[in-house]
């Protein structure tokens, strides 16, 4: 293995993907744990199987069984390691041949091998009649009207799909929808926000997509945002989570599709995380700070309700208890390489910094997999804010 895994203990399970066709109906799996010096032994006996559906059972011995035809996800733990094992089972078609349009990108080829491996022809391209209504549905939000529709079905250009893309991108409608559905992953409402408060982040989200601002500049503005709530709209992003830990959770969640609310306690069941971990990513919030200059709640017993503008501020110090520790946990980033901010420095500039960073696969990935989602109905990744080894992508 590379010198960058021999840190811990390795989970290596063989096979950890495989299509079988009838009549096979089962699989042995080999688990080994590899120590940080190279030394191997198998586990397989004494590892622990969990599987997604009841496609398929698992016998503790590692042994697959189909229980009927389809995919699954086996799980198999060993201590603190998880790996994620994919099979399928498929019914044998004699001479199947396989039939698809030609790939138009790389997108095209990834889900065509898979289809291939799984012997399901892709369907037909749908005609312009068909593309035009999703076009308009998915990227503006509505219907073509009557004269758009003939006019796309009537032009003989080769090229007028991708164009009529293109056109719908740069509609004001296209703004005003894709706006919207970031105003709800980022809490853009009244009873928090205030009306005023809720208005000028509407128009912070929607110029940067009228404007095409980069998705990673626009991330970086919200996580390193401060000021106040009317003027530098962006520090909305922080009033509706008023505590550390809604913080942390928050953006692990929007950001980097993990969902940490459970190394809150313990470390993660389903996931690498630790109480560690969970406690060093909220420490990285933990010095926002709130000036109201102003709250004219309508209900005095609300205390969440807030209705004026606010200060964000972030304190010189201040840092979240770790229960486990009885003190705090020095603030770090989420990843293997336990980078940490520097001491001293601004958290929020090196978080939103770290956060952003072309290295850091993980926010790319997300990010991809929520347009995705918003384009196709469903995750490559399902739910699509719930990135970790044991729930792997459909297609990798």
């Amino acid at each position: 293995l590379p010198s960058s895994q021999r840190v811990n203990d390795v989970l290596v399970v063989t096979p950890a993907e495989r299509v079988l066709s009838d009549p096979e109906d089962s699989i042995a799996l080999r688990v080994e744990a590899i120590d940080t010096f190279g030394g191997r032994r198998d586990v397989t006996r004494m590892a622990v199987y969990e599987w997604s559906n009841e496609n398929v059972s698992v016998s503790s011995d590692g042994r697959i069984q189909r229980e009927d035809f389809g995919e699954a996800t086996v799980i198999v733990r060993y201590l603190d390691r998880q790996a994620p094992v994919r099979v399928a089972f498929i019914r044998r078609q004699p001479g199947f041949v396989f039939q698809s349009p030609e790939p138009a990108n790389f997108i095209d080829e990834s889900v065509f091998a898979k289809l291939r491996a799984l012997e399901i022809n892709p369907s037909p391209v749908a005609d312009d009649a068909v593309f035009v209504r999703r076009a308009f549905l998915d990227l503006v939000g509505f219907l073509p009207s009557a004269e758009e529709a003939r006019e796309f079905l009537a032009d003989p250009n080769p090229g007028k799909r991708a164009a009529l893309v293109d056109r719908l991108l740069e509609r004001q409608e296209f703004a005003d929808f894709w706006a919207l559905k970031w105003s709800d992953r980022l809490r853009n409402e009244e009873k928090t926000l205030d009306r005023k408060g809720v208005q000028g982040f509407h128009a912070f989200i929607r110029d940067g997509i009228a404007r095409d601002k980069p998705l990673d500049l626009f991330v970086r503005e919200l996580v390193a945002a401060r000021g106040s709530t009317y003027t530098n709209p962006e520090a909305n992003f922080y009033r509706a989570m008023r505590d550390p830990l809604m913080r942390g959770e928050s953006a692990a969640q929007l950001f980097l599709g993990v969902r940490l609310q459970c190394a809150k306690c313990h470390s993660h069941p389903f996931d690498r995380w630790t109480q560690d971990d969970y406690y060093g990513w909220a420490n990285l919030f933990a010095r926002v700070r709130y000036k109201i200059l102003r709250n004219d709640r309508r209900d005095r017993n609300d205390g969440h309700e807030f209705n004026g503008e606010q200060i964000v501020y972030l304190a010189d110090r201040g840092d979240v208890e770790n229960p486990n520790r009885g003190g705090p946990t020095p603030p770090r980033f989420l990843g293997g390489d336990g980078a940490r901010p520097g001491s001293g420095g601004d958290r929020l500039i090196e978080l939103a910094e770290w956060l952003t960073s072309p290295r850091n696969e993980r926010f790319a990935r997300t990010q991809a997999n929520r347009i995705w989602y918003n384009l196709m109905g469903r995750g490559i990744v399902e739910p699509i804010d719930d990135f970790r080894a044991t729930n792997p992508a459909v297609n990798p």
